[in-house]
């Protein structure tokens, strides 16, 4: 079957799938209510029940996002662990894994951020509890960014007492069948990291931005979760969080700040609790076990959205059993920030162009379904039949349940709210002609009072996740901080490390972003999922500038070593907190980009340890 199935030149045809899907619709929005009045109706009804179920469910993960993130902060992790695995302490070795074995690889792909960026980043991690005992952080670098071996080796001359272990890698430049992007930079650290460490079952490897910040209660929460799972179910162990936009929403566009919170509230609805497909958004955890075994992430032209393209993959590879668990510690997030209010709005365009390039991934779901029904145990990307790992017993029967319900996700995230927009648009003008079906009228007034009936459960999501925005970017850190002061002070909200140096919370006049949530609906999800869709006809790579984002750079009171930016940054850390100031600039988004071939050196696997004193072309620095 397989080898039949070989023959069918996927990857070709179900690139193009959404593109002819977009361009028919476009047809059918026009004619289809004087010609075709059967397949409108039809279509029309079908994205109404799309429209209704997203409502009520983004609605649910908003709700969820808000009330679990408050009882997660007041979670004493540690605890817990102590109560359910039945031991005293987290270095009882009596629970099989005990909770202070627990081993975190951090991986932070990278590309032209700025050193203090970089450094705002670690300082985060590093004021956690667990960073010297159980964070082994590896900064990913670009081997195409000059001067990326210097400034890793300087970061890490800061660090190297901060974390329990810290390095830096490579990414070689123009790799044969490889698409330059965060995925390939991750997948080679990924592998780089399993070269020094081993791949061990008691590691979990998280992938996260140069720009984003985890509170502690996330690696406290993963850890507890990943050591009391049952031995078997740590293996295949993903775990996904929600996003927020907390760091420079003041400062961008109202368009631009409605658009990122109505994408966080949709990454939400998929990642509720009980949610049976979740899916990672920006920034990730897993099982370092199942990064190998899936044989690490992706590289070529279709995975650039490297996130989805793994949750993906680990789904396929466990067959719907995939053991995904929502951690809700939010994963803070910069918007696309340039240094004029116009350049802002169209770098937000170019970004969502890029987010929208993803619905590659909807022709991926639909071969892996395919395969993993058809033929288990392979794929042929490429026209070659491949054995693709499974790691479960070979059994369809939670695949076959849940590939309705796959489907479903896919064509919500990558096509129908897209055309839901662009059908109540075209609708309002194209059905006032004379000559539309009766039958079309009546459905359309049908539908007007759906989208009526349905809109509260939009307007309830706006309002909770405003309360999920002021709970995560600003009260449980005060409370946090009264906590520690004096017990029972902080409403038992636990520590959560340092507080990012870049925050943005809602105020009262924020209400009126609201009035451009039309404009953001169709600048920032019809007209980019069109132009991307339609541009896949034709293209596979995607040609695109990367956008900005604030970049916070951090000015030492006395500057005791002016030929040092290292050690300029070093007298910062003697000073108050209240006297560092923080300004803003542009810099490149790392989530995506590329480059045009050149030559390069080959791939090498070799690594690099730097000791105090080694030569300065080392390129790596290990803890002793």
């Amino acid at each position: 079957m397989a080898r039949n199935l070989a023959l069918i030149p996927w990857k070709p045809l179900l690139q193009r799938l959404l593109g002819v899907w977009n361009v028919s619709f476009v047809v059918l929005c026009f004619l289809g209510p004087f010609y075709t009045p059967t397949a409108y109706s039809i279509y029309y009804v079908f994205l109404h029940i799309i429209y209704a179920i997203n409502n009520v469910r983004t609605f649910w993960g908003a709700y969820q996002g808000y009330i679990q993130s408050v009882r997660h902060s007041k979670t004493d992790w540690v605890q817990r662990y102590c109560d359910k695995a039945c031991v005293s302490s987290i270095y009882d070795p009596r629970h099989d894994l005990p909770y202070s074995s627990v081993q975190h690889i951090i991986i932070i792909p990278n590309y032209k951020e700025s050193f203090d960026t970089l450094c705002e980043t670690l300082d985060v991690l590093a004021s956690h509890e667990m960073a010297l005992t159980q964070y082994m952080v590896c900064l990913a670098m670009e081997q195409a960014e000059q001067g990326a071996t210097e400034k890793a080796k300087n970061i890490i001359q800061i660090y190297q007492d901060s974390f329990y272990h810290i390095t830096f890698t490579l990414h070689p430049a123009n790799q044969p069948g490889e698409t330059r992007g965060k995925s390939s930079n991750v997948n080679y650290a990924a592998k780089q990291m399993a070269y020094i460490h081993g791949v061990k079952p008691s590691t979990v490897l998280t992938v996260m931005d140069a720009d984003t910040c985890f509170a502690q209660d996330y690696f406290t929460s993963v850890t507890f979760h990943f050591s009391t799972s049952k031995p078997e179910d740590r293996d295949i162990s993903f775990f996904v969080a929600p996003t927020l936009f907390d760091r420079n929403a003041h400062n961008v566009p109202a368009v631009v700040r409605v658009a990122d919170m109505t994408w966080s509230a949709a990454c939400m609805s998929v990642n509720y609790e009980e949610s049976k497909i979740k899916m990672a958004c920006s920034a990730y955890s897993l099982s370092f076990k199942l990064a190998e075994a899936v044989g690490f992430w992706d590289t070529d032209s279709h995975s650039v959205a490297e996130d989805y393209h793994m949750s993906l993959k680990c789904y396929f590879a466990t067959q719907g059993r995939l053991k995904s668990t929502t951690i809700y510690s939010p994963i803070s997030s910069c918007n696309v920030q340039a240094d004029t209010y116009l350049k802002g709005i169209t770098d937000r365009y170019g970004q969502a162009k890029r987010h929208m390039w993803a619905g590659l991934e909807m022709g991926y779901t639909v071969r892996r379904l395919i395969f993993g029904l058809l033929a288990p145990g392979y794929d042929a990307p490429n026209g070659v039949v491949e054995r693709f790992p499974l790691l479960a017993k070979n059994d369809i029967s939670i695949l076959l349940r849940q590939t309705p319900l796959m489907l479903h996700r896919n064509v919500e995230a990558h096509l129908a709210m897209g055309q839901v927009f662009l059908l109540m648009a075209t609708s309002a003008i194209v059905l006032q002609f004379p000559g539309v079906s009766p039958f079309v009228l009546y459905l359309d007034q049908i539908g007007a009072w759906v989208r009526l009936l349905f809109a509260p459960f939009f307007v309830m999501m706006l309002y909770q996740h405003h309360l999920y925005h002021q709970w995560n970017a600003d009260q449980r850190w005060r409370l946090s901080m009264h906590e520690q002061m004096q017990a029972g002070s902080g409403q038992g909200v636990q520590p959560l490390g340092r507080q990012p140096r870049l925050q943005s919370v809602r105020k009262w006049y924020n209400v009126f972003d609201y009035v451009f949530l039309p404009i953001a609906g169709f600048l920032y999800l019809t007209l980019p999922q069109f132009h991307a869709h339609v541009l896949q006809l034709f293209m596979e790579k995607l040609d695109y500038t990367v956008a900005g984002k604030p970049t916070i750079e951090k000015e030492p009171v006395q500057d005791l070593f002016p030929t040092s930016r290292s050690t300029q940054l070093l007298s910062s850390y003697v000073a108050e907190e209240g006297e560092s100031a923080i300004s803003i600039s542009s810099r490149g988004d790392s989530g995506f980009y590329d480059f045009e071939p050149k030559q390069g050196a080959p791939y090498s696997p070799s690594m690099w340890n730097v000791q105090s004193g080694q030569d300065d072309n080392m390129s790596q620095l290990e803890m002793a």
